[in-house]
């Protein structure tokens, strides 16, 4: 008897699922991401975008990595939110491929209501400072650097299976929960909670074991785990700088809280700031070896 396997499951284009929407309820007329806050880019090297108004604007390879603006003219309902969607396509503005990286990077300029990206299934890169009009993001595990500013969440939930390996959320003064994280154990490089003055819950990152880089600047936290994490420095060109460490300045952290910090980590040659930090002025020479005698640099002890 001859046995024929059955076929796998053949995966097919799915044209609605790679179409990003946005909403924006910018209170004043003049260009629509302007500035350089509004950039996309795409594997096919083009990309369409179908504004509000009806029309389509088909952008060019290298364009997509330039400002994109659209005109808000008088007179302006600044009440409605106004939706738009991004989409992957070739060169005649068919719509085919994938969408790899968003980017609204000045809330100033660009204000974001409303963000769909959960469909996109090559997405790396999301940025959005956003404004404090976006109240609600479900976020999409595919992405691999995640950047939230200066928005109106409340919460984040990190999905089972996510790839996520940068997460910083940064100046949202009414983010208070964090769901799912231990749903990117394996895969977090660079974790970054700053300036959230309302998150006060105790992080947990004991295990993290591709972690390199913690900033928790300027918040509420009162206890961070790091069990076994090495935070050892490296140059991140994004950045034109080297990366790996924590920075503690300015929180709520106690000599107890800073103390565990140091005895949770694996040696390391990443540097540890505490600048600021309630408990900086209260650690001793023997605190600050904990650290030193496992290859670590403490910085700014000093009240």
């Amino acid at each position: 008897m001859i046995v024929i396997p059955s076929a796998k499951p053949r995966l097919t284009y799915n044209p609605r699922a790679e179409i990003a929407e946005f909403g924006t309820k910018r209170s004043s007329v003049g260009n629509f991401g302007a500035l350089g806050s509004f950039q996309v880019s795409s594997y096919t090297g083009y990309f369409k975008v179908n504004w509000w108004d009806g029309t389509s604007t088909l952008y060019n390879p290298g364009v997509g990595t330039s400002n994109i603006t659209k005109a808000i003219a008088s007179p302006y309902n600044t009440t409605a939110e106004k939706r738009f969607s991004i989409i992957p396509t070739n060169s005649s503005g068919v719509q085919i491929g994938q969408l790899s990286s968003i980017a609204f990077a000045s809330n100033s300029f660009s204000p974001i209501s409303y963000v769909d990206v959960l469909g996109l299934s090559k997405l790396e890169t999301f940025t959005c400072d956003a404004g404090t009009d976006l109240t609600s993001y479900t976020h999409n595990g595919r992405i691999k650097f995640l950047y939230l500013s200066n928005t109106g969440l409340t919460s984040l939930s990190i999905p089972p299976g996510s790839l996520t390996q940068r997460i910083i959320i940064g100046s949202s003064t009414s983010f208070t929960t964090l769901n799912g994280l231990d749903n990117v154990k394996n895969t977090l490089q660079e974790f970054s909670l700053t300036s959230c003055t309302s998150f006060t819950s105790a992080i947990n990152l004991s295990n993290f074991l591709a972690l390199y880089h913690i900033d928790i600047n300027g918040g509420s936290i009162t206890s961070l785990r790091a069990q076994n994490c090495t935070l050892n420095a490296q140059y991140y060109s994004s950045y034109n700088t080297f990366l790996g460490g924590a920075k503690l300045s300015g929180t709520l952290l106690d000599r107890t809280a800073i103390v565990q910090f140091f005895n949770d980590l694996a040696n390391g040659n990443g540097y540890l700031n505490v600048s600021g930090a309630v408990g900086a002025p209260d650690l001793t020479a023997s605190d600050i070896l904990i650290a030193t005698n496992k290859g670590y640099t403490v910085l700014n002890i000093a009240p």
